[in-house]
């Protein structure tokens, strides 16, 4: 007989009933039974909507949360962790869904953890303008030559860990994940998996927190209020500048992102980095590639 799960999954959501619907789904379809799930509403609007995921679901162990005024993704996520009653947390988006056998994946890897391991990063399998692929922390990792795996939906974190270092900052609502996850990595043991646990939907109507506007910004300004952390390590100050290039070259920022590697160069004394650039470059040709086939889609 294995041991109950010390686990709580954490969902915020904001008036996306539908959504919400397939992700509580999938936290339960699963042969792993033993879990807490929260949910915390941000100041929802659409009431009704909801009453009728929850009837469908009034059988399951759902514990509900609500905000009586938006408070952001940083707040909701810190109002759901907080209330949590496990020892480790893992945060799913309203729009994606645990892929079957994620959850005892998650099993799997807190039985054979290391002692000091506070935080497991897995994979995900990322469904974006008609394609689907996996993006897994190894392969990731050493292709762009970065120090950690920050896709909040692929991390379970000791709650403890969450608690020493603040939780989410309340005045970051893009990259809320990134500044979480350089804290965390800076003071505690990170382990990855390269098995996917969870499929991230970029393909819905609603656009995701992570595709709004003002992203590159915002990237930007984690780097800056993380500079001190970053230069810890080159390869961390190297990654903290790839990460807004990136992102800028996927927007079609190419005038920001080449900005960045100048910037990084200056103060790395590297002239030529051709893993940074060709990261920069592929980021680039996703986008006009999405351009194109918007353009080609549109009717004429």
């Amino acid at each position: 007989m294995t041991s109950p799960l010390d686990l709580s999954v954490v969902v915020p959501t904001v008036n996306r009933p539908g959504l919400l619907l397939r992700a509580l789904r999938s936290c339960f379809a699963g042969s792993v039974s033993e879990k807490e799930v929260v949910v915390v509403h941000d100041a929802p609007s659409r009431v009704e909507s909801y009453s009728q995921v929850y009837d469908e679901l009034s059988s399951l162990p759902v514990k509900r949360l609500v905000h009586d005024a938006r408070k952001g993704p940083s707040e909701a996520r810190n109002t759901g962790w907080r209330a949590a009653s496990a020892s480790w947390i893992y945060f799913l988006d309203d729009d994606d869904h645990v892929l079957p056998g994620g959850v005892e994946a998650i099993r799997r890897a807190l039985h054979c953890r290391g002692p000091k391991t506070s935080v497991l990063a897995f994979g995900s399998q990322v469904h974006r303008a008609g394609t689907t692929h996996d993006e897994l922390p190894g392969p990731v990792m050493r292709k762009y030559g970065v120090p950690f795996w920050a896709e909040l939906g692929t991390l379970v974190i000791e709650k403890r860990r969450l608690e020493e270092v603040g939780g989410f900052d309340p005045a970051i609502e893009l990259g809320e994940n990134r500044d979480l996850m350089a804290r965390l990595a800076g003071c505690c043991g990170v382990e990855h998996f390269d098995e996917p646990i969870v499929s991230l939907d970029y393909a819905h109507e609603d656009p995701r927190q992570s595709e709004r506007a003002g992203t590159v910004e915002a990237n930007v300004y984690l780097l800056r209020k993380n500079e001190a952390i970053y230069r810890q390590d080159p390869l961390w100050w190297r990654s903290a500048h790839l990460y807004p290039a990136c992102h800028a070259a996927r927007r079609g920022k190419l005038g920001t992102s080449l900005g960045l590697y100048r910037e990084w160069t200056r103060s790395s004394g590297i002239r030529i980095d051709a893993r940074f650039l060709g990261a920069v470059a592929s980021s680039a040709v996703s986008h006009y590639r999405e351009v194109s086939r918007a353009r080609f889609r549109r009717p004429r």
